[in-house]
C-alpha cells in the first residue's frame, strides 16, 4: 500500500529523531513516492518505444496506403469530369444544331407565309381596283 504524504512526513521526523536530518533525508529521497512496483525501469522503458516506432511504422504504411486511395480517387474522378464535360459538350452542340435547322425551316416557313400574304394582298389590290374599274366604265 502507497505511502501517503502524511505517513512519509512522520516517518522523516522519526528519522530526524533516530538519526541527524542529513541521513533522515537522504534516506527519503532514496523511496520512492509511489510503490517500487509501479515504477518503470530501462527495460520497461526500452519496450515501450519499440512499440511506439511499431505503431508509428504501422500508422505511416496507413498513411501512405491512404494518400494513394486518395490519388487514384482524385484521378477518377478528374476522369469522371472530363467526360461528362466532353458528353456536356457534345449534347450542346447536338442542340445548337437542331435550333439552327429549326431556327432555318422557321425563317423559311416565314418567308413562304410572308409572300403568300404579299401576293393575297396584290391579287386583293388588282380584284379591287378590277372591280373599281369596271364600276367607272
Amino acid at each position: 500500500m502507497p505511502a501517503d504524504e502524511s505517513i512519509r512526513l512522520r516517518l522523516h521526523q522519526r528519522l530526524v529523531e533516530l538519526l541527524d536530518p542529513e541521513l533522515a533525508d537522504a534516506m527519503m529521497e532514496s523511496m520512492p513516492p509511489t510503490p517500487w512496483d509501479q515504477l518503470a525501469s530501462k527495460t520497461d522503458l526500452a519496450a515501450l518505444d519499440l512499440r511506439f516506432d511499431r505503431l508509428e511504422t504501422a500508422l505511416g504504411a496507413q498513411s501512405t496506403a491512404i494518400t494513394a486511395q486518395g490519388e487514384r480517387l482524385e484521378a477518377m474522378i478528374t476522369a469522371q469530369g472530363e467526360r461528362f464535360e466532353v458528353m456536356i459538350t457534345t449534347q450542346g452542340e447536338r442542340f445548337e444544331a437542331k435550333l439552327e435547322r429549326v431556327e432555318s425551316r422557321l425563317a423559311v416557313r416565314y418567308m413562304e407565309t410572308t409572300r403568300m400574304i404579299v401576293f393575297a394582298m396584290m391579287t386583293l389590290f388588282v380584284g379591287t381596283v378590277a372591280a373599281m374599274v369596271s364600276m367607272v366604265s
